[in-house]
């Protein structure tokens, strides 16, 4: 994994890369660490980082026009823009934008979102910090709770609704396909007209929610070379 820092101020870069580090080392993730001061050197590496921590304010080329470039050139980076002015956030939202952090804050924010962006990058979530996304084949809504179908044929149960589930699963590939069902992509071993096909059981698709979950699935396949 490739994390880029670009920060102007050249203490504020360095107490960022030593937060990185020390938050990197312990979640036992190995990652290379680039350090730029400015928008210009960033732009000319050759190599995409996977994560980009950006400062919005800087000299010359600025945060929000590095996001705006990488966007044009259709970039996978994900982004963490890190700020000491709220009112400027506004502007800086995009596709590949994660997370804020404040300056003020440095160090509870980092600790909290670094973490969760490296588990998108690496393509699973820890759920309530219980369930590897990994190993979940899909979950259904029982009421309040939401049953989860493991790997292992196990099931677990968790207090946390369906709809929560769905937002926090969306960056790891999970597809809703019923009001009921929330399925694992990489588990589905084949698309039907009506259903979707597991390891562990058949799941109905709803009309309503077909051509959605439809797309979002064709576009998993594409990007994973499924077809």
């Amino acid at each position: 994994m490739r994390i880029a820092i670009c920060e102007d101020e050249k203490r504020d870069l360095k107490r960022i890369t030593a937060l990185c580090q020390n938050i990197l080392d312990n979640i036992h993730v190995s990652a290379e660490i680039f350090e730029f001061e400015t928008g210009e050197d960033l732009l000319k590496c050759d190599e995409d980082p996977d994560l980009l921590i950006l400062d919005i304010e800087m000299p010359g080329i600025n945060g929000i026009q590095i996001k705006e470039q990488f966007q044009q050139a259709s970039k996978k980076t994900m982004i963490l823009f890190v700020t000491e002015h709220d009112e400027l956030m506004s502007s800086a939202f995009g596709i590949q934008v994660f997370g804020f952090i404040e300056k003020k804050n440095l160090e509870a924010h980092m600790t909290e979102i670094l973490p969760r962006a490296i588990q998108i990058l690496q393509n699973y979530i820890i759920i309530d910090n219980k369930i590897d996304s990994r190993q979940v084949v899909y979950i259904v809504s029982e009421h309040i709770y939401s049953k989860f179908i493991l790997e292992d044929g196990s099931e677990q149960l968790l207090r946390i609704s369906l709809e929560k589930l769905e937002k926090m699963l969306a960056p790891v590939h999970f597809i809703r396909i019923h009001k009921s069902y929330l399925v694992n992509a990489a588990r589905i071993t084949k698309w039907q007209e009506k259903e979707v096909v597991t390891e562990h059981g058949t799941l109905p698709i709803s009309v309503r929610m077909k051509p959605m979950a439809k797309k979002m699935y064709d576009r998993y396949c594409l990007e994973y070379a499924r077809y």
